[in-house]
């Protein structure tokens, strides 16, 4: 089986990246998601910091070349 994708670009380019960068994106949801559960296991539970926490997720995010926008 085959599967095709067609982009008008550039007015489809934000369409494009995140078709292009898909397998980054899942990546990125595994590394977090070990981070998490390191950080409960190995970590007292009541000091996670949720503002530290969408730091940690911002900055993988652009260590992987990504953008939220």
């Amino acid at each position: 089986m085959k599967a095709k994708l067609t982009f008008n670009l550039p007015e489809d380019n934000e369409d494009f990246r995140d078709a292009v960068d898909g397998g980054k994106w899942k990546s990125l949801a595994f590394e977090f998601d070990q981070k998490l559960r390191s950080m409960y296991k190995y970590e007292e539970k009541e000091t996670v910091d949720t503002e530290e926490l969408r730091q940690l997720f911002r900055d993988m995010i652009l260590e992987y070349g990504l953008n939220l926008d």
